[in-house]
């Protein structure tokens, strides 16, 4: 971990799809990290083993609330085509445990802090990012761990007249044509709002998570056969999207079965 922090605050159960109160969910990105030379997303993960047993002692609140994963561009547009390139994303479970475990971070974790720094240098990490985000969609039910989860990220523009309750009614229809083509617990959609810090113009991004890799092969065969379409009919006039990126996400070790991973 980096004490450059981005951070992003996911609002779930959604306000577009229910009429319960979200719960908010603060995350922090380390956007656009790059690895040392000669090092890997296994020295990371290696390093990241340590910064768990770490917590055990000094970072009780977040070793029970907090969940990390790795991203790294597989198929990247320009805000993740750096060789080397990778993502620290961390979710915890309400805003209070966030700030706490932060705290625990940034006046106790010098000494794990550099063995981050010797895999993924500070001075190798880009700016920040405050946000809010929307679960467009939700798995019934926890996915199990898996090594590997992929990540569809588009950057979105809002088109001009475009309202909640326009992307209500079509996330709506979108979900509802995902479940009848087999996808009902096997597919997630979040909607970040970026509000500090983007460095690029966008409005949100939207991100789409696979269970795993069968799926998204699934996935891809069904856009083909009618998906796509579906989807330019019912949003093509709400958003406007670029630079997809498809991203592979690895949570880290010790995982604690909080969100929609391990």
């Amino acid at each position: 971990m980096k004490k450059i922090i981005f951070t992003l605050v996911f609002l779930t159960s959604g306000f577009l799809t229910a009429q319960t109160l979200p719960t908010t969910y603060p995350t922090e990105l380390y956007y656009g990290c790059e690895y040392q030379k000669g090092k890997d997303i296994s020295d990371l993960m290696e390093v990241a083993a340590e910064w768990r047993e770490w917590q055990e002692e000094n970072d009780p609140i977040g070793r029970s609330t907090y969940n990390a994963f790795v991203w790294t561009p597989w198929f990247a547009g320009v805000e993740y085509n750096k060789p080397n390139s990778h993502m620290w994303i961390g979710i915890s479970d309400n805003f209070e445990n966030f700030v706490a475990s932060q705290e625990n971070w940034i006046t106790k974790g010098d000494k794990i802090n550099e063995k981050f720094n010797r895999v993924s240098g500070a001075a190798n990490c880009a700016g920040h990012m405050l946000g809010i985000g929307v679960f467009n969609r939700q798995s019934e039910s926890a996915w199990e761990a898996s090594s590997l989860r992929p990540v569809l990220v588009s950057q979105c523009k809002n088109k001009e007249g475009a309202t909640v309750m326009d992307y209500a009614a079509a996330y709506n229809k979108m979900n509802a044509y995902y479940d009848a083509a087999g996808f009902k617990n096997s597919t997630n959609i979040f909607t970040i709002f970026p509000v500090a810090g983007q460095t690029a113009e966008y409005d949100f991004l939207n991100l789409f998570i696979a269970k795993d890799m069968e799926t998204l092969g699934k996935f891809g065969d069904m856009q083909t056969k009618g998906g796509a379409a579906m989807q330019q009919s019912l949003f093509e006039d709400l958003m406007e999207c670029s630079d997809s990126s498809m991203i592979l996400s690895a949570g880290v070790p010790g995982n604690n079965n909080q969100m929609f991973d391990e």
